[in-house]
């Protein structure tokens, strides 16, 4: 995801695409990343269990798929449907989508779907939004936003780029002008 973002960004603020930069930064962005791939490499299994906590998750959320079993009850919800027992307490479902639908319904799994469409469509403004979408992508594998830290900087990320300037006439106008009248 890492590597997509960066590649995107610098699609997106370059008006000539240049490879020999664009090598330079895949190759930088494989060595930042080399833990994870070190990690996956050696661990046994390192999504043991993960596809049946979905499957558990996704019964828990059609058993009330409108409102939700009420925020922060995953943790006590969740053995009622678990498909498996290691005798460890699983705390998050592993995919922040699955999750918000468990504890706060459609709506609260739609939310960050709608925030993220209205963050696409300021890419262009805004190209170092990308990583708020980044991390909308990689909820459905993990749980970053779980991460107060996180959560209040994309929380920042998403402020910032729906407050990014809009276009008009090719010059940066900030959107509340657009709506206003001259005096």
């Amino acid at each position: 995801l890492i590597l997509f973002e960066c590649v995107a960004l610098w699609g997106l603020t370059e008006r000539r695409w240049n490879w020999q930069k664009s090598a330079a930064l895949i190759g930088l962005t494989l060595c930042g990343t080399s833990g994870v791939w070190w990690w996956l490499r050696t661990a046994e299994e390192p999504f043991l269990y993960r596809d049946l906590i979905w499957q558990s998750s996704v019964q828990l959320w059609r058993e009330h798929p409108w409102l939700g079993h009420g925020l922060g009850t995953f943790v006590w919800v969740y053995p009622a449907q678990a498909l498996f027992d290691t005798g460890e307490i699983v705390h998050h479902a592993h995919n922040d989508w699955l999750e918000w639908g468990v504890e706060g319904g459609i709506g609260l799994a739609l939310f960050p779907a709608l925030l993220g469409v209205l963050v696409g469509v300021r890419v262009r403004a805004a190209p170092w939004a990308v990583g708020a979408l980044v991390v909308l992508v990689h909820a459905f594998v993990d749980y970053p936003l779980q991460n107060y830290s996180l959560r209040m900087l994309w929380g920042v990320l998403v402020t910032l780029a729906l407050q990014e300037r809009v276009t008009r006439g090719g010059e940066g106008v900030p959107a509340k002008e657009l709506h206003s009248t001259p005096a």
